[in-house]
Order: C-alpha cells, then sequence, then structure tokens
C-alpha cells in the first residue's frame, strides 16, 4: 500500500494535504478515479513513421470522452490534473485528452494514489509499464522492443 494513503476500518483515506498538493478543482479526487474507471482510455499507439529509430513512434495517450452536455465536466477534470486538452470528438461528444509523456505522470501519480479496481487497473498497469520503459528509453533498444 501507498505510504501516503491512510487505512482506516478498510477505508482508505486521503492524507490532509492531498487536496491542496494534487487538486486544483472542486472535483473529489475518488470521483476522478470512479470517471477513470467508467470513462477513461488507456491507450499505446504504433504508427509506421521512418523518422524514428525502430521505423515506427510510440504514443502513450489517455482520454475522457463526453457529451457536449457535460463540456463543464470536462473542464473540471481539466483543471483537476492542470494538464491535457479538451478537444471536439464527433458531432456531439467532446475528449478530454493527456498526450505529453511528462504530462501523464500526473494521471499515473493520481492513479498509483487512488487506485483502480476494476479490469481497467489491469488496463493501467500495462500503461504504466509502457510509460516506465519510454521513460527510461527501453522503447529504443532491441530487447525493449521485443
Amino acid at each position: 500500500m501507498n505510504s501516503s494513503l491512510i487505512k482506516y476500518n478498510n477505508i482508505i483515506k486521503l492524507p490532509n494535504n492531498f487536496r491542496s498538493l494534487y487538486n486544483k478543482s472542486d472535483l473529489n479526487p475518488w470521483f476522478i478515479t470512479g470517471l477513470i474507471e467508467a470513462e477513461g482510455c488507456f491507450h499505446l499507439g504504433f504508427t509506421a513513421n521512418d523518422r524514428y529509430i525502430n521505423n515506427y513512434q510510440i504514443v502513450l495517450l489517455f482520454t475522457i470522452s463526453l457529451h457536449v452536455k457535460d463540456k463543464d465536466l470536462l473542464k473540471k477534470i481539466k483543471d483537476y490534473f492542470s494538464v491535457g486538452n479538451i478537444i471536439k470528438h464527433g458531432p456531439s461528444s467532446l475528449q478530454y485528452k493527456i498526450s505529453s509523456v511528462k504530462d501523464i505522470s500526473i494521471l499515473i501519480d493520481h492513479c498509483k494514489n487512488l487506485p483502480l479496481i476494476s479490469h481497467k487497473r489491469i488496463d493501467f498497469e500495462l500503461f504504466q509499464k509502457a510509460y516506465d520503459m519510454i521513460i527510461n528509453k527501453l522503447h529504443l533498444t532491441d530487447e525493449g522492443c521485443a
């Protein structure tokens, strides 16, 4: 268990300073985790591109797609993480997107401190492994590509 979390009667409580450290919006951090469980998407993409060492580019991407009527909620999520963008994602939907490797570290920190509990946790763990490989530049080696 993460040392920044305090367990009391099987309920994980956040430290008192958590909201000021991480949360720049009025959303409850556990609400964000629940929304990630329901609507979040961890994506690892490979794009053929001769400009890169192994002739492909690796892209990490996190998204939450919602109906346009939920634009204010997406703005609060963006405020919460203080990173990412909101883009149009079809005729009646918007998407909150984090694509910068540096910014994805904030999302990973959130999901490590307020863990996912459904099958989505496995998706997150694989996403985090890919992130760690990219940060450590293992994706540029033959061993990391195997």
